[in-house]
């Protein structure tokens, strides 16, 4: 954990960040990471980390998810179909283990990188609505969510190939539309 800190104006060379979580911190363009590493990233009420200068950083598939949501949410980068894409991802692969589908919270919906993601709420309401079916959990009150029976050959298409199709690949569709990612 980095927190309470200051970046403006700072330049972090050959550092390595493995799974930090950065809080109430604060960065802008004058901001420079050359030659870091960054594998998974947080960052909470922090503000100003999608506007940080990179020079040859590199980053797992989750930091860089991450990343491109911030600059998103900071206006210094558009979002496009390939984000609705991973988006849809990051939420369908939360349904899918070891030993094949299985159910989900409310909450664990809105976790991972889809959390600041600009069109969270349009594409959890979206595949709520025509990918999911609710439960009560037993034992504590809170809501769930499974796969429907007609959309779980698409899920575990995806899981295997990674490729929308059927009625995933239709959500994908209807998104693209609403959101106006042509």
């Amino acid at each position: 954990v980095i927190q309470y800190i200051d970046f403006k104006n700072r330049k972090l060379d050959s550092a390595r960040f493995d799974h930090v979580r950065w809080i109430n911190c604060n960065f802008d363009k004058t901001t420079t990471f050359k030659d870091c590493h960054f594998t998974g990233l947080e960052v909470i009420q922090s503000k100003g980390f999608g506007s940080i200068q990179f020079t040859n950083h590199t980053s797992d598939e989750t930091a860089d998810e991450y990343l491109k949501r911030l600059q998103i949410n900071e206006g210094n980068k558009t979002y496009t179909k390939e984000d609705l894409e991973a988006d849809l991802r990051a939420l369908l692969f939360k349904f899918i283990s070891k030993g094949g589908i299985r159910s989900q919270t409310e909450r664990h919906l809105k976790s991972g990188t889809i959390r600041i993601s600009p069109y969270r709420d349009e594409i959890i309401n979206e595949t709520k609505k025509k990918l999911l079916e609710q439960h009560t959990i037993s034992g504590v009150n809170e809501t769930g969510y499974n796969i429907k029976k007609d959309v779980r050959e698409s899920l575990q298409f995806l899981a295997t190939n990674n490729v929308f199709t059927g009625p995933i690949k239709a959500l994908y569709e209807d998104l693209k539309l609403k959101l106006n990612l042509n």
